[in-house]
């Protein structure tokens, strides 16, 4: 009988810290009330991490959804403005070996007076109305 009640308090203690855990729920996080979807970016990443003025780095953005794509903007805040590269309509990039959409957007660095940090903004827009950016860091010397 005393096993018993061991064994049931600890089921009870079990229980009872099981309660507290806060579970991930993917499909509230990424869908709203209406059942739209919001895109999903896997990374963005750049060719390279340092780069002169005038020089070209190539973002790549590789990402997902389901819902349409509408579009990709390509932003970048230097000296902390926003500044809008690019806007890129969707065209499908599908990639097998990453088993996801993949585009490849040019960002041309501007001549800076110093040795200035720029970061990079991928914003995926679905034809729903729901976006998602990530960010990528480069620094751009005169």
């Amino acid at each position: 009988m005393k096993k018993i009640k061991i064994m049931f308090l600890f089921l009870a203690a079990g229980l009872l810290f099981s309660s507290c855990y806060k579970e991930e729920n993917w499909l509230a996080e990424n869908s709203d009330t209406e059942n739209k979807y919001f895109p999903v970016i896997q990374k963005v990443e750049s060719s390279v991490s340092t780069l002169h003025s005038g020089e070209t780095a190539v973002i790549t953005v590789t990402y997902w959804s389901h819902d349409d794509i509408k579009e990709i903007e390509l932003w970048a805040n230097e000296n902390g403005e926003d500044r809008k590269v690019t806007t890129w309509p969707y065209t499908d990039s599908f990639d097998k070996d990453a088993y996801a959409e993949v585009t490849n957007l040019d960002y041309v660095a501007p001549t800076f007076a110093d040795t200035t940090d720029v970061t990079i903004k991928a914003v995926v827009n679905n034809a729903n109305g729901l976006s998602k950016s990530k960010t990528v860091s480069l620094t751009v010397y005169p």
